[in-house]
Parts: C-alpha cells; structure tokens; sequence
C-alpha cells in the first residue's frame, strides 16, 4: 500500500505507473465508479500510481436545530459562509458561530485548500513560490474573515479541539474530518446526539473546487513487475475493489466505489457518506508532493500565523514566506 497526502513521494520510481492497465480494465471492473478526485489524489504528473480503496476529507458538520430554526442551509460558497456566520452570530445560539482547525500545519492546510478553490499554486515549473500570488491573497484574507466568527484562540484549535466544540454545542458549524462524524453521535461524550447534519465543502465560486481534498490509502505495484506479473498483479488489486468486498469493507469506513458508499442501508448508519462522495468529485489537488514542500508548509502556517492574529498586513506575510521558501530551496540546491 502507499499513502498519498499530498506529502512527498520518495523513491517514486520505485512504483509502477498503472495508466495503461487502468484503461485496459476500466470497463470490465467499473473504475469510473470511483471519483476522479480519488484518483488524482495518486497521481504524479501524469501518471497514476495507485488503486483508492478508501479515503478521508474534509466536510461540513451543521447544527440542523439551530439552522432549521433561523431558516438557514450549509454553504455552499466562501460567501455563504460569511453570510451564515454572520446571521448565527447576530442570533447568539452557540458561545462562537463556527471553528475550525488551524494549529500550526493545519493553518497552511487549510490556505491550500483555499488556494486550490480560487485555482492558484504553490510553485511555478522552475520550482519557484509563487503561492504569494492573487489567489494566494484571496485564500488567505478569506481565513482572515473567517477567524473573526471563531474562538480567540482557535489559531491553536487541533482537530481535536474542534471536534469538542462541535460535540459540547459550542459552535454551530465547521469544516472537519469525515472520520470525526461518528463522534457526534457518542452520547457518552456529545451534548448534540442527532443535532449535526452534513453537507459538502464549499466553494470559493458556484463551479470551482471545493475547499477540501480527498486522500485515502491505495494499493501500488513495485516498479519491477513487468507484463504478464504486472497484469497479474493489478487484477488481483482489482478483487479487492470489487463492490461485494468493498460492501464488506464499508462496514468498518468510508470506501473508494460511489456505488458502495451511496448504499441506501450504509447511509442510514452513516449519514455523513453522501457529503464525503460529493467532496470526491469537486475536491481540489493534494498538496505538492515533493519532497521540499514541508519547508514551505512551515513557513507559510507562521507567517500566517502571526499576520491573522496580528491583523496584519496579509500580501507582505505572503511575499516574506515566499521569499524564506524561496532562499530555502536554493540554499538546498532545488533551484538556482
């Protein structure tokens, strides 16, 4: 198995690239009835490396009391989010309208998901930071505004974090972990059994990207089998993706097949399914997976950081981590 989260891929090399056999197979096992995000979530470049049996993202988890109540429904936009904090905040119904988690990394994983929504980069094709551009200011004043509707500290909030204030009826809404929905319904732990409803990530525009990303485990073959071996290999890969061991599987998470993870009797025990498979069509790219990307992850959550909570200026934070990346991967030889 390998891991794609958008993290570095080392030895990449050491993988076989399975574009040729997924077209070869693609109708006789079904593969579009997994999501394209699944599988751009293992691709590098252009080649595909890995087969999605399951998958992780982040979605909406709604107070559906509070928001029937206020004639409210989840957002679906950057701005209608803005707009739904604002009225939960006037109504007073929760300590804080919202959260989300922004503790250290966390905050740079949240301005990619933004970044991806209004369709910029981290790097340019000569591996230099250009993620200080227009769309990275449009990601990151759209935390700005966020903040001002969360906790004082929420700069520090863990996932963890967030999950508790979801569960103790502190806040009404928040884009968190699809594993975490099981959570609000453990009365032993939760004030809110049967209050939280989901919906997909919003957008920054009606039809981009949602502000979220889709990754899971999948199964890889080693570069080293060839022809026949690699056939072999990859039809066996394929017996675990079928529907009836997926259906087996899904008793345990979320699963790669739409088909399986859209079945009626799997939704009624796990409402939050639907806006997961949503998220997996819409979902934005991964972050870069190369191997420098943790330099920037890190310099860009402290710049960050200090200018929201600081109020700063936001495009001179950007420019200055642009410019420490950049310093960076030249001191380390990746560019000139």
């Amino acid at each position: 198995q390998a891991y794609f989260y958008g993290r570095a891929v080392p030895q990449i090399d050491l993988l076989l690239p399975l574009n040729s056999l997924i077209r070869k197979y693609r109708s006789q096992y079904d593969l579009g009835d997994i999501s394209p995000g699944l599988w751009n979530a293992s691709k590098v470049g252009s080649r595909t490396f890995g087969v999605p049996m399951n998958f992780n993202t982040q979605i909406v988890f709604y107070r559906k009391d509070i928001f029937d109540e206020l004639g409210l429904k989840p957002p679906t936009t950057f701005a209608e989010y803005v707009s739904t904090l604002e009225t939960l905040k006037k109504a007073g119904k929760t300590k804080y309208p919202s959260a989300i988690a922004f503790k250290d990394t966390s905050l740079s994983a949240e301005f990619h998901n933004n970044l991806m929504a209004f369709g910029g980069k981290w790097f340019d094709g000569s591996n230099k930071p250009i993620f200080n551009s227009a769309a990275g200011l449009k990601a990151a004043q759209a935390l700005q505004t966020w903040v001002q509707y969360m906790p004082p500290s929420v700069l520090s909030y863990s996932n963890d974090d967030v999950m508790v204030a979801l569960q103790q009826g502190d806040i009404a809404i928040s884009k968190i972990w699809l594993t975490r929905a099981t959570n609000m319904e453990d009365a032993s732990v939760s004030k809110v059994v049967g209050k939280i409803e989901f919906a997909p990530a919003f957008s920054a525009t009606t039809k981009g990207p949602v502000a979220s990303t889709v990754s899971g485990d999948y199964f890889v073959i080693p570069a080293g089998n060839k022809g026949a071996r690699a056939d072999l290999a990859f039809r066996a890969i394929m017996e675990a993706a079928e529907r009836p061991n997926q259906l087996k599987a899904a008793q345990l998470g979320m699963v790669s097949r739409v088909s399986v993870a859209g079945n009626t009797d799997l939704i009624k025990k796990n409402r939050a399914w639907p806006a997961a498979i949503e998220n997996s069509k819409r979902a934005g790219d991964l972050q870069p997976k190369v191997s420098y990307f943790g330099i920037a992850n890190t310099i860009v959550s402290k710049k960050l950081a200090q200018a929201i909570s600081e109020k700063g200026d936001l495009q001179k934070a950007l420019d200055e981590a642009a410019s420490d990346v950049e310093k960076e991967l030249k001191a380390q030889g990746v560019i000139k």
